[in-house]
């Protein structure tokens, strides 16, 4: 068996983009997704019994795992759960910084963990904790999203919370930002910029 086949090749995270924990979540296979990426979990700690086992690649892959579970709970609508590897996934970051090889840049990856755990919390309604979170993801969305949907999803929840002033003037201002730089008549959608 050469070394492409080998357990230690085979990526199952999300973050490999034709991983089987990948293409299952794309599918709707979310239960076959959470059964790959719990196998994978316990490939990490098999991983790092390894005397050569790379620790910074291992907390990498396991970021992606805690991600993906998360993102599989935010489909399934099981927000405390999808708060709960969110959460584990930045606890897990934190410390590390682009020196990791990743599938894609730590600070997209920590956004988006940042992004996740204000939706979760929004999901379960608690709008007081995800209106912080949200600005804390737009403080670290400096140089890659131009169109956080976050800002969108911010606004919502100052709405929620009877700041209505502040969500309409947010709002607007988005609206006024994204015409001037994109037009009029720009077809793509607010909400898959």
């Amino acid at each position: 068996m050469g070394t492409e086949s080998s357990p230690e090749k085979i990526k199952l995270t999300h973050g490999a983009r034709h991983s089987p924990t990948s293409v299952a979540y794309r599918r709707s296979r979310l239960k076959d997704a959470l059964a790959l990426l719990e196998t994978a979990q316990d490939l990490f700690e098999t991983k790092r019994s390894r005397i050569d086992a790379d620790e910074a690649a291992i907390v990498r892959e396991e970021i992606d795992a805690c991600y993906s579970r998360a993102c599989v709970y935010t489909e399934t609508a099981e927000f405390d759960k999808s708060l709960f590897f969110f959460q584990r996934g930045w606890d897990l970051s934190e410390g590390h910084d682009d020196g990791i090889s990743t599938p894609w840049p730590y600070a997209e990856m920590h956004y988006a963990l940042c992004g996740g755990m204000a939706n979760s919390l929004n999901g379960l309604g608690r709008d007081a904790e995800s209106e912080p979170k949200y600005q804390d993801c737009l403080e670290l969305n400096k140089n890659f999203d131009v169109w956080p949907i976050y800002e969108i999803n911010m606004r919502r929840c100052q709405w929620m919370r009877g700041k209505l002033d502040e969500a309409a003037s947010g709002l607007e201002d988005f609206i006024r930002r994204r015409t001037a730089a994109r037009g009029e008549d720009d077809p793509e959608g607010f909400l898959f910029v």
